[in-house]
């Protein structure tokens, strides 16, 4: 009884020491500009109750800051953030400055650039609260993907991996990011029960960040493919439907930008990313000199992709603007040795070889056709090669936190992969024979 109790509450501890650990950092982690402009986007939270027709984009509208803004960057990361502020009891006007990138350090804090730390640690605590559930909702993909364990070793690989700690923590888009990816991931698998959730999932990490469209085609593939052969044509297109409805009804509704005239809003949503692409890649070139030359080419794309999810330590900053400034805040941050597990050329190699295995072993396991009981882990293969090759393609920088939309799929197929090689381990003849 006392062996069972304990199985049965040992996750439960485990996910709760997990969240301490996450909380207890987030004052430790270097402060980000980037943390000031998303405090000052997160006022959208207050105005979509107060005057929600403001916050769209029309034709003969003035483009302001604000505005910018709200076609720039997705949605619900700045009401997370807001959420939070309002629940910490910061006002609005406590986060009315935006950081200045052409001023130098001393001039933004003369203008009040710097969030007061009720403001930061409010919006950190927002973002930082999501990440238990991230961890719940991998765990729940990796059961889907290989049993319980796999379901646990993927949660406990995320919940410590260096890059959430580092971006999920801030007040920023990456904590809101990585939690509605798990979320969209496990609704994606269970479309067999559940075929409108993915909608709202897929709608919902979206709504995180643009690039996680890859996933949209997903979806209607896993609506029309049910866990249930059998299933009529008739339901598999009332379930895509319903799927479709989901999806764009929830994306309406959580981007008041488009509301007035949703099709040139669009059009202008990509003008001006491609835009601001090209002012960062020009930014980039005339900070310093790389390695590799900016724009990402060919092969350096997939290098610079692959350097960060393993390799790289934790990247604070894009650009060294202020980097005097906060050399000694990532000193104290990178001086606790669990910020910066399984990373470097051994861990962080040993790290993208489980990765590589778990996905050859995904592969390996659809050898024997695609059958409902293969439908997880074609779903999870689709959705990492979507993603993958879309910020491949998309991402000419390299900026870590640009890639951590792949961090979820790193983790599932690492946990697979020591799963699998531990169950091929058993098969051994000379261990079964001692184990007897």
């Amino acid at each position: 009884m006392i062996h069972g109790r304990w199985k049965s509450w040992a996750p439960v501890g485990g996910l709760l020491l997990l969240t301490g650990f996450q909380l207890w950092g987030i004052a430790l982690v270097p402060f980000h500009p980037d943390e000031t402009s998303l405090l000052f986007q997160s006022r959208d939270f207050e105005a979509i109750f107060r005057v929600p027709a403001s916050l769209a984009w029309s034709a003969d509208r003035a483009a302001d800051a604000e505005l910018r803004y709200r076609l720039l960057n997705a949605p619900l990361p700045k009401y997370i953030l807001g959420l939070g502020r309002w629940l910490a009891g910061v006002d609005e006007t406590q986060v009315s400055v935006d950081w200045n990138w052409s001023a130098d350090w001393e001039a933004n804090l003369g203008s009040g650039a710097l969030p007061a730390s009720s403001a930061l640690r409010a919006g950190r605590l927002a973002s930082t609260s999501l990440l238990p559930f991230a961890a719940i909702f991998i765990y729940l993909s990796g059961r889907k993907l290989g049993g319980p364990a796999v379901g646990w070793l993927a949660a406990l690989l995320q919940g410590l991996n260096a890059l959430v700690l580092v971006h999920g923590r801030r007040a920023m888009a990456e904590g809101t990011l990585i939690t509605t990816i798990c979320f969209a991931l496990w609704t994606l698998l269970e479309t067999g029960r559940w075929p409108w959730l993915a909608g709202i999932g897929v709608a919902l990490a979206l709504g995180a960040k643009h690039s996680v469209l890859a996933l949209v085609p997903i979806g209607v593939l896993a609506v029309l493919w049910p866990a249930e052969p059998a299933q009529r044509t008739r339901r598999r297109l009332a379930s895509l439907g319903l799927f479709l409805l989901l999806f764009l009804s929830l994306t309406l509704l959580l981007n008041p930008v488009l509301w007035s005239e949703p099709v040139s809003a669009i059009k202008e949503i990509i003008k001006i990313r491609m835009s601001l692409v090209q002012d960062q890649v020009q930014a980039q070139a005339v900070a310093e000199q790389l390695a590799i030359a900016v724009p990402l080419k060919g092969v350096d794309r997939l290098a610079v992709l692959i350097a960060h999810l393993f390799l790289a330590p934790p990247q604070f900053e894009e650009i060294g603007n202020y980097r005097a400034e906060l050399d000694s805040s990532v000193g104290r941050y990178l001086a606790f040795p669990g910020h910066s597990l399984l990373r470097g050329p051994t861990l962080g190699g040993l790290s993208f070889g489980l990765t590589l295995v778990g996905l050859i072993f995904g592969v390996t396991t659809l050898r024997s056709g695609l059958r409902a009981g293969n439908r997880s882990v074609a779903l999870l293969l689709l959705s990492t090669a979507a993603l993958g090759l879309t910020l491949y393609i998309g991402i000419p920088l390299p900026y870590q936190r640009y890639y951590l939309p792949l961090v979820p799929f790193v983790c599932l197929w690492s946990a697979f992969a020591l799963v699998s090689l531990g169950r091929q381990i058993k098969k051994l003849p000379t261990l079964r024979a001692a184990l007897d």
